[in-house]
């Protein structure tokens, strides 16, 4: 789902349609969708069952936030047209443009990458401060509402007409509540409910497609010396199932992430982290990660599959419904893919619509 192959977002050529959509997931994908149906519905309601920060906080209830993500260019132009400003509001707030081939020590198969005659242009920044600057322009749209602290229990359905109608969920006091929609998007994630509720409720199940990685991240912020940008990635290969990344973020930090593949356990310990680190076969890494402040813990995160499930193949499928992001599939992250699917999925319930 390449961005060349989409058109881009264009409010003017969506029609309005009378009534409420309902989106359930407050992260990437679900942000991303309640833009899009803001400017179609009159009200968008954002289910979320994290408390949401005012600041970019790491949230319990995506682990995943604490380690290193990447914006790719077609993520970071979809969510520029969603989102006048993001950009430069990443950047003001401490984000780093960068160009890839050239700031980032690329090693791959044996050697650094040569830096391209075209410039390989990104953004980057912690997880948590881009979704905060995405939760803040969504905020600001005064037909999205957020009901954070709750938690999604089924969908509602009018089975003559086979429609999704709206939700039921646990409210921030915990009392069970209804809410109606013309639209529902899935955006929970990769703990959807949606497969098992199809099974329950006479639809078929999709199939999932897996790619087993069984990958491990640890990663921990260090200082960083405020004019120095530079970064690296060292991709694992066959007889080395370890990788790594140091990549600058905001606030003058490095994200330091290691990663084991097919099994090796990334370290979690400060001794054997600094261990792995001095056995790559580029040495920056643990050149800072003796020499710089750590501010944060280690923290790790493992990832076993990719999953694809494939909605895409139902014959029977209910109306006024939507899954979106990591509920449809969810990516090895050593590629980075993420946020941009997630951004260019909104792109495509846009054209839908």
């Amino acid at each position: 789902m390449p961005l060349n192959s989409m058109k881009r977002y264009d409010e003017s050529r969506v029609e309005h349609i009378t009534g409420t959509a309902v989106v359930i997931g407050g992260s990437m994908a679900g942000l991303c969708a309640a833009r899009v149906l803001a400017g179609i519905f009159d009200d968008v309601i954002v289910i979320e069952r994290d408390t949401l920060s005012d600041e970019a906080a790491i949230r319990d209830g995506a682990p995943q936030t604490s380690q290193p993500h990447a914006l790719l260019e077609a993520g970071r132009a979809t969510l520029e047209d969603l989102f006048p400003g993001f950009t430069q509001s990443v950047r003001d707030a401490g984000g780093l443009a960068l160009n890839m081939t050239r700031d980032i020590v690329w090693y791959d198969k044996g050697d650094t990458v040569e830096e391209a005659e075209t410039p390989l242009s990104a953004l980057y920044a912690s997880r948590p401060l881009f979704e905060h600057i995405v939760r803040k322009k969504v905020r600001s749209k005064s037909n999205i509402s957020f009901r954070d602290g709750c938690h999604f229990i089924t969908y509602t359905q009018n089975r003559s007409a086979n429609q999704i109608t709206g939700i039921k969920f646990r409210d921030e006091q915990g009392e069970e509540t209804t809410l109606e929609s013309k639209i529902t998007v899935d955006a929970s994630g990769r703990a959807s409910k949606t497969p098992s509720w199809l099974a329950n409720n006479g639809y078929a199940k999709p199939d999932v497609d897996r790619v087993n990685i069984d990958v491990t991240y640890s990663t921990v912020c260090i200082s960083r010396p405020t004019d120095d940008h530079h970064g690296v990635l060292i991709a694992p290969e066959p007889g080395r199932p370890r990788g790594a990344a140091m990549l600058p973020i905001e606030q003058n930090q490095w994200q330091i992430l290691l990663q084991g593949v097919h099994g090796e356990r990334a370290p979690v310990d400060t001794e054997r982290f600094i261990s792995w680190a001095a056995q790559l076969p580029i040495q920056d890494p643990v050149r800072e990660l003796r020499e710089q402040q750590w501010l944060t813990d280690i923290r790790r995160y493992p990832f076993p599959a990719s999953v694809r499930h494939n909605y895409h193949t139902l014959h029977r499928f209910p109306d006024r419904f939507v899954v979106i992001g990591d509920a449809v599939a969810s990516f090895n992250p050593i590629y980075g893919q993420g946020m941009s699917v997630a951004a260019l999925d909104s792109l495509a319930v846009h054209h839908g619509l």
